[in-house]
């Protein structure tokens, strides 16, 4: 069984709830009006889909939540395109001796069916990133503090 800290990433949309944990790639949505939870299995070509599991003895080790955190992938919240019934998921690959985490993007159709899954080749804050008409949004770091720069991507779909 895979540690996931209890806390799920989720977003409400209508009667539905969407949700998955940090170190799985499964995603799951529960519907409020008819009480049930279906799960979608979403993985990465590119990276683990579960986490190794947390010894409960180290749960309150801080170095070792670091270590595993580190060393396991980790899966983003999934948000909603609602204007072209997508979904968007970020997450980040484990670490690997000598070089950065790399970041992904995953995208969706309406069915939780694999679209695209994407290397983000710069580095972004990604917990902020935001769904608009024009595509996705990620904020993008930079080494001054004092800039901030906004990139967005945007999936062109041939008929």
């Amino acid at each position: 069984m895979v540690w996931h800290d209890g806390q799920a990433e989720y977003y409400i949309l209508g009667e539905k709830i969407i949700f998955n944990f940090k170190f799985s790639s499964n995603i799951y949505v529960y519907d409020k009006n008819i009480g049930t939870t279906t799960m979608y299995n979403a993985p990465s070509a590119y990276t683990q889909n579960e986490g190794t599991p947390l010894s409960p003895h180290l749960r309150e080790n801080a170095a070792a939540l670091n270590d595993h955190v580190k060393n396991n992938p980790m899966f983003l919240r999934v948000i909603p395109d609602v204007r072209h019934e997508r979904y968007y998921r970020l997450h980040i690959g484990s670490s690997v001796p000598g070089q950065p985490r790399r970041s992904y993007l995953m995208i969706f159709d309406a069915n939780f069916n694999i679209i695209l899954e994407h290397l983000i080749e710069h580095p972004h804050a990604l917990r902020t990133y935001v769904a608009t008409p024009q595509g996705l949004i990620l904020h993008k770091i930079k080494e001054k503090e004092e800039e901030s720069v906004l990139n967005y991507y945007r999936l062109l779909c041939a008929d």
